[in-house]
This record gives C-alpha cells, structure tokens and sequence, in this order.
C-alpha cells in the first residue's frame, strides 16, 4: 500500500524502490531450499531447510490436523496442503518466505465428504488439488489462485474402490489414477480441464493381476479381507507419461502398465510384475526417467530398477538394493537435478539423504536427519527462488501532476547508494541506456504533490 504526505519540491518528489520477482517464485538472499514433512504420531508439519550440501536440517515444526498421511505444495510454491487420516481433513496453508526461513501461515481445515482421507495429488496446472479416502472415493477440489482456498468441486467425491490409497496425475493433466489396495485395481480417469471432474476412461478398472499375497502371516494388516490378493499401495509415474508403476505391498512385487497416451488406458508391460524387497510401500521414478526405486518396509533399504524406455519393463541394478539407515521407508523424493534422494524412515523417525549416481542409478548414503515422530510423507525440495529480475521505480511529477511505475531489469541497473536512486530518474528517462517499461500512470489532485512511502 502506498502512502502520500505534503512536500514542497518543484521537481520528482518521491522515488520508492520494490523488487519485482519473476512469475511464481519468491525472493530470496541466499538462495535456500528448503522440504517439508508430515509427522503421523504428533500430528505436525516439519519445515527443513537443506544445508549447502542438500542434507535437511529442522528448522521448525506446526501442529496440524490428527494423523496427517501427506503433504504437497502448490506449483506457485505459495501454498501447502496435508492431509490428516483420524481428522479426517485436508489443511491449507499459506507458505510465507522470510530472509533466511519460510513460515506457514493462515491455516485453513476442510472436512472431506469421504471417510479415511489418506493422500493427496495437486493438479500440475495448480487448479484442482484430489484427495484418496480409503472408503473407496476420490474428492476434488478447485484451489483459488490468489488465497489458496478449497470449493469442493460439483458431483465429488468421485467413486473408485475398496481401499483406494494413492493417486497420481498424468504430467499432460488429462488423467488421473487410483489405486485401491483391496481390490487390486487402479481406477483411470480423464481430467476436465475446465471444472476438475473426474470421468473413467474406457476400461477402468484395470486389474492388478499376477501379484497374489506371498504369506499371510508375514504381513501386520488385521483388516485385509480373504482375497485380497497382493495389495496394491502406492504408485509412481514416468516423468513423460507413458507408464505408471505400483507396489503391491503383500505380494513383494512392483507392477508396470503402459499408458494410451490418447484415452489413459492401462497395459500392463510384459514381464510384468517384478519381483522386488518384502512389503514394498512408496515408489518413485527419478526425474530422467530412467530408474525406479522401491522402499521396502521389512529390510528397510531402497530396490533399484533400470527402465526399458521402450517397454517400461524393470531390471535390478547390479546391486539390488541400498540401505536407508533408517527403519519401514514410506516416502520417496528427488532433489533438483536428480543428484540427490531423501528417504522419511517411519519407525526410526529419520530421513535418509543418499547421493544417487546419474550413470548408473546406484545410491550412497550420506547421513540421517532425526525427526518428530512418525515422519510419513516429504515434499521434493523446493529449488525454484529466483533472484529478482529487476526493480520498480515509482515517479512523482509536479509539472505532469503524475505518478507513474516504471519496470528495469535489475542487471542493467543495480542501485548501490542514495545517489544512485537520485539519478535512477535520469536513466528511466534516458531511452539509449535504459530498457525501462512504463506499467502504469495515474494523474494526481491540485495541491501539494506527494512523497511516497511503503506501509
């Protein structure tokens, strides 16, 4: 907001300097990245912020709804949503940057109209956010792009099957896939651009076939109806979209399916499903795309795979699998440039940092952050802060009666001292040297002119 007050100069009055930052980042000093984390036994949120070698280190924690299962920040990096299993609610946030540390800010709960919400997915064009409930349904929401709020969108929740637990979207936006653990199915769906709602595509469900559960007794899931066969739990997409992965939890195996790029069809790749560690839960494909990692719950390391890009097909690295350090892996994220894997441990209440070998797929640990209890979900690290790209230059005119804005690239015009901004008038008005953009002018009353303030 801006604020005038009487002077008596005959010339400019009033020169204020704002930083222009460049479409959905925020400023920055020293170009942090930071994760954030849900915690199921506390019932919070756990900001990290990476140290200059990529290892998250606490920088403070929130109190959310009870038994939060997931976390995911908006594309715009301006908001944060969790979910929360025994509340039954999805919680919004607005992420504030400080110099030095982010904050969250103006929680927001919303009750789902479905029982058991479990996870999250936001839409990659950042307008609809879809939450999985273990009752068998799907809520959509519309995300209003200034405050972050949540409207339910019409005819949601969305029927899928017994158990569903994982959602994923398609990186093109136009389908969506749930899997449902006790039906041993993923549900597709087409996206509508426009409202968010959720149509199957010809065919869903598709089987999960193949996967049957390995021993009965192996596996602590006193609800898991006779016939259950592998249990499906969490999937994981190729980055360009051509196949989608799940873990079947009971049966110790990964399965791959090749997607109709025109309908959202599912075909399960030959060779399909692969065999992988006891109880895998989380899966993640890297960012080139070229490998998968499974986190398996009973020898608490990481499977790796090879991805046929031409198949989809999986094969076991060389060395199979890799320790996390920790105990029962639940979530899977990459750091920018895929040099870098994080790990959330849930038993031994830690995240695992492992420095990934872009050539070969292969993963060194490099240490474990402690965390609060029961870490469940992580956030990939936030790496898009820019640097302001440039700064405004408001002008006030006593001949002209105006106040005006002007935009200037900040590499052509870095001002360092009080002189500086004296002459910065001169160089918005000097056409041969500056590349100054006049935003907007508005024409002021009679009277004194003004000088401007920030409040």
């Amino acid at each position: 907001m801006l604020l005038f007050r009487g002077f008596g100069l005959n010339t400019i009055l009033g020169i204020m300097m704002m930083l222009i930052l460049s479409s959905n980042s925020w400023a920055q000093d020293d170009s942090p990245s930071y994760m954030f984390g849900v915690n199921s036994l506390d019932s919070t949120l756990s900001v990290y912020r990476l140290t200059a070698e990529g290892i998250p280190r606490q920088q403070s924690f929130y109190p959310t709804a009870k038994n939060p299962k997931a976390v995911a920040v908006h594309p715009s990096g301006k908001f944060l949503y969790a979910v929360a299993k025994t509340a039954n609610a999805v919680v919004a946030y607005q992420v504030v940057y400080r110099p030095g540390r982010l904050e969250l800010q103006n929680p927001k709960s919303y009750t789902l109209a479905a029982a058991s919400a479990f996870s999250l997915v936001i839409h990659p064009t950042g307008k609809f956010l879809y939450v999985a409930a273990r009752e068998g349904k799907i809520a959509a929401y519309a995300i209003d792009p200034d405050n972050g709020s949540l409207t339910p969108v019409i005819s949601s929740p969305f029927a899928a099957q017994n158990r569903t637990r994982s959602l994923v979207v398609h990186p093109s936006g136009e389908f969506l896939y749930a899997v449902n653990a006790y039906a041993n199915s993923i549900c597709a769906y087409r996206v509508d651009a426009g409202s968010g709602r959720l149509t199957p595509v010809p065919g869903s469900p598709f089987a999960v076939a193949g996967a049957d559960m390995a021993k009965r007794s192996l596996w602590a899931l006193a609800d898991v109806p006779q016939g259950a066969g592998g249990i499906p739990y969490f999937l994981a997409i190729e980055p360009q979209g051509r196949y989608v992965y799940v873990s079947n939890w009971g049966a110790g195996k990964i399965s791959a399916f090749a997607i109709d790029r025109h309908t959202g069809a599912l075909t399960e790749v030959p060779g399909s499903p692969f065999d992988t560690g006891l109880n895998p839960y989380a899966i993640a494909v890297h960012p080139s795309g070229r490998y998968l990692y499974a986190g398996s719950w009973q020898t608490n390391s990481l499977w790796a795979y090879r991805i046929d890009p031409q198949t989809g097909a999986l094969s076991a690295l060389a060395k199979k699998s890799f320790p996390t350090g920790g105990r029962s892996p639940v979530a899977i994220v990459f750091g920018s440039g895929g040099t870098m894997a994080y790990v959330a441990n849930s038993e031994s209440a830690n995240i695992s940092s492992l420095r990934i070998d872009t050539g070969s797929g292969d993963l060194t640990l490099l240490q474990t952050t402690q965390t609060r209890p029961g870490p469940w979900s992580l956030t990939p690290p936030l790496t898009n802060f820019t640097k302001p790209s440039g700064f405004a230059l408001y002008t006030l005119d006593r001949n002209a009666r105006q106040l005006a804005l002007w935009s200037i690239p900040l590499q052509d015009y870095a001002l360092k001292s009080a002189q500086d901004k004296v002459q910065a008038k001169d160089k918005v008005r000097a056409k041969d040297k500056a590349p100054a953009r006049l935003i907007d002018a508005v024409a002021l009353p009679a009277g004194d002119l003004w000088a401007v303030r920030e409040a």
